[in-house]
């Protein structure tokens, strides 16, 4: 049969595509494919029930009463059948794997196994085949029999299966049903199936049928048995019984049926008149159904070698086709990394990376400085508050200002300004570290993801700790003093002169006593007369809250100049992070990427092999379905 099917590339593209479990399995499938092609014989399985006539219907083929008939059944082994040689003989290999050849001359060692193993005498050729095949003690446990036949009515090359047969509802007989289906599934090319005339369709059969034969059953025939036992008018009934029991259950439109009388095909010694007419039809329906079943064998043999070739091709598809998508996202995948992580772009890819990674940062140093302000301008307007209070509070005139009030505020004010740079140290500075911390980490590791399909690149990179130096107290200095002695001199000269007047018109009224008394009251109206000590705490008040202000204002300056420092620091620490980055992963992505391409040459080029082999199987399939059709209709 030319199917243009090449087996050896077919096994060739099994052992190229699969593995494992699915390898084995479908190179096991070939391998009975590549030996059912290779084999020139036809095989012809027989399927029965116990009392199904089964024993009997192979004798008819042969026209030798050689199996036993009405027997239990025995052997779960198949029993091949074959005319060839020239003398009738047995192989029969036991489930101990001891084997024998027996002819009727050489049959002793086979008779002393069988008497000591079992202790069944056998004195011919034909106890050993009745015992072999019928006798329970010795029949379970053979493993394998083959029986050549050299005057055999069956054509040379045809093998006669005879299968195990079983009873209904024995369920010690499930290993029957096993081997019965391996043999018509892997090694008959037709199998007849045999029903006797009073129950067509059991239950057993049935189900057997469905549960382990319903893919087999368009190579199968239906053969009802003991056809003589039933009255013409019954015949056709039960045959179109079975017809329809076949198209209803398993879907068979046109079932291949045949009825039959076995006995009418074996040699009797007479046969009685009123039968004689009757015993030749069947007779004649059994040679006419001998004739089209020999016929049919070969073209059966066709459709079962194209089946078993079709199914190979759809497992084989079906594997090559997932082959093709995996290889298929693995060149997706290669050209994907092929396309985002080329070696100009590291620059790009790192480079967009600082630039997040410093807006962050400047983010930070904005809201640290919004923040500063507010604690500076919040610091100054309490320790000015602190300085007006104080000096308001003066109850001496203010002339022990620069011992009392003044060395009271300056306490309060570096108190305050010293909780504030410590505030901006271990507060605000040290999370202005943290932050830059996890900047730092979100940017490498934003990185080392992008690149994360790139082994090389899968290494931490060490990062420069990055430091804030701590901001010191700075003295404070008022400019109180001049502005003090200033009032004061002027209170002193005030009151001197209002002494001078004072006396003078005292004298002028009461003598010397009026002249001191008025020089008295003359020096206490000088100082009212000139600056009051009100005016004089406004004064000092405005000075300080100047003083204050301009020195919170240098710390602010101060601060700023720091914290844009490390502004420009932990800027410059970030693009030598990149830099380092693009410095050391330059030269491992070219090699990779080198490699990469590569790979897509090479994946490339197996995905055209795997379309290229895919077609071939697919046209493979198209001639084999071409050819099951034709066997088919032909």
């Amino acid at each position: 049969m030319d199917l243009a099917v090449s087996l050896p590339k077919i096994e060739s593209l099994i052992s190229s595509y699969l593995s494992g479990k699915k390898k084995v399995a479908l190179l096991d499938k070939y391998m009975n494919l590549s030996n059912r092609v290779a084999d020139a014989k036809f095989y012809l399985a027989v399927v029965g029930e116990f009392s199904s006539g089964k024993s009997t219907f192979i004798n008819a083929l042969l026209r030798k009463r050689l199996l036993k008939e009405a027997v239990k059944p025995t052997t779960a082994a198949a029993t091949f059948i074959e005319k060839k040689g020239k003398v009738l003989k047995i192989d029969v290999t036991f489930n101990d794997n001891c084997k024998f050849q027996a002819t009727e001359i050489n049959k002793l060692d086979l008779c002393d196994y069988i008497q000591n193993q079992f202790n069944v005498v056998c004195n011919t050729l034909k106890d050993l085949i009745d015992g072999l095949t019928s006798v329970q003690e010795i029949a379970i446990h053979v493993k394998e029999l083959h029986i050549d036949i050299p005057d055999a009515n069956i054509p040379s090359g045809v093998v006669l299966i005879d299968t195990p047969g079983f009873n209904p509802g024995d369920s010690e007989l499930g290993n029957h049903f096993e081997v019965t289906k391996s043999i018509v599934e892997n090694v008959a090319d037709v199998a007849l199936i045999l029903m006797p005339s009073e129950q067509t369709m059991s239950a057993s059969i049935k189900n057997f049928m469905q549960n382990s034969l319903s893919q087999y059953l368009h190579r199968c025939r239906f053969i009802i048995t003991k056809g003589d036992n039933l009255i013409p008018s019954e015949r056709d009934i039960v045959v179109n019984f079975l017809s329809e029991q076949l198209r209803s259950n398993f879907n068979l439109q046109t079932p291949k049926i045949f009825i039959e009388s076995s006995i009418s095909a074996l040699p009797v010694v007479s046969i009685p008149d009123s039968k004689r007419q009757e015993w030749n039809m069947w007779k004649t329906k059994f040679y006419t159904f001998e004739t089209e079943t020999w016929k049919s064998l070969s073209q059966q043999k066709d459709t079962i070698v194209a089946e078993h070739i079709n199914n190979i091709l759809k497992e084989l598809l079906v594997e090559l086709r997932k082959t093709l998508q995996q290889r298929q996202q693995e060149l997706k995948q290669e050209q994907y990394l092929l396309g985002t992580c080329k070696l100009e772009q590291i620059e790009v890819v790192t480079n967009k990376l600082l630039d997040q990674s410093t807006a962050q940062v400047n983010t930070k140093i904005a809201s640290i400085k919004r923040k500063l302000e507010s604690q500076i301008t919040s610091t100054t307007l309490s320790c000015q508050s602190f300085s007006d209070s104080t000096i308001n509070a003066a109850n001496d005139g203010m002339y022990n200002f620069e011992t009392k009030e003044k060395v009271c505020i300056e306490n309060e004010v570096k108190s305050k300004s010293r909780r504030l740079i410590e505030g901006v140290n271990h507060q605000i500075m040290s999370s202005l570290r943290n932050d830059v911390k996890a900047i730092i980490k979100e940017l490498r590791s934003q990185f080392e993801s992008h690149y994360s399909m790139l082994p090389a690149l899968q290494r931490n990179v060490k990062v420069n700790e990055i430091s804030i130096n701590d901001i010191s107290v700075s003295a404070i200095s008022f400019s109180t003093s001049a502005y003090i002695e200033k009032k004061e001199s002027e209170e002193n000269q005030a009151a001197g002169a209002g002494a001078i007047i004072g006396g003078f018109l005292g004298f002028l009224v009461g003598g010397p006593l009026g002249a001191a008394a008025g020089a008295a009251l003359g020096g206490a109206g000088g100082v009212v007369a000139g600056n009051t000590v009100e005016e004089k705490k406004t004064g000092v008040k405005e000075i300080l809250r100047k003083d204050i202000k301009n020195y919170f204002d240098n710390i602010s300056i101060q601060i700023k100049e720091v914290v844009n420092t490390r502004h420009k620091y932990i800027i410059g620490e970030l693009k030598k992070l990149c830099s380092d980055h693009i410095r050391k992963y330059g030269g491992d992505v070219e090699l990779i990427i080198q490699k990469h391409k590569e790979q897509e040459v090479i994946l490339s080029k197996k995905i055209q092999t795997i379309h290229k082999d895919i077609n071939y199987l697919e046209d493979c399939e198209e001639n084999v379905n071409s050819k099951l059709i034709e066997l088919k209709y032909s």
